[in-house]
């Protein structure tokens, strides 16, 4: 809805490439590493022709060795966006 009605653009459909951005999945008590993300929930999202989009990553950082392992279920999306 956000997409097509919204005419938002989500900035990874465009500068993601071959990769599905996933950002969602972790076991519920993030603890069990062979859990792969599922799901793109988090997106970064411009309208307009003033922004640009220039890169994405999705980042999933480790914050132990013992549970819980990481900060969150969800993955951080950054982005780099140039405005004209």
């Amino acid at each position: 809805m956000l997409t097509n009605q919204g005419e938002f653009v989500d900035l990874w459909n465009v500068v993601g490439g071959n990769s599905l951005g996933l950002t969602w999945g972790h076991d519920p008590f993030l603890a069990d590493v062979t859990v792969p993300f599922a799901l793109r929930l988090d997106l970064i999202l411009t309208r307009g022709r003033t922004f640009e989009a220039e890169e994405a990553i999705v980042a999933d950082p480790w914050i132990g060795t013992v549970p819980p392992l990481w900060f969150s279920d969800h993955g951080a999306v950054f982005g780099t966006i140039r405005i004209k």
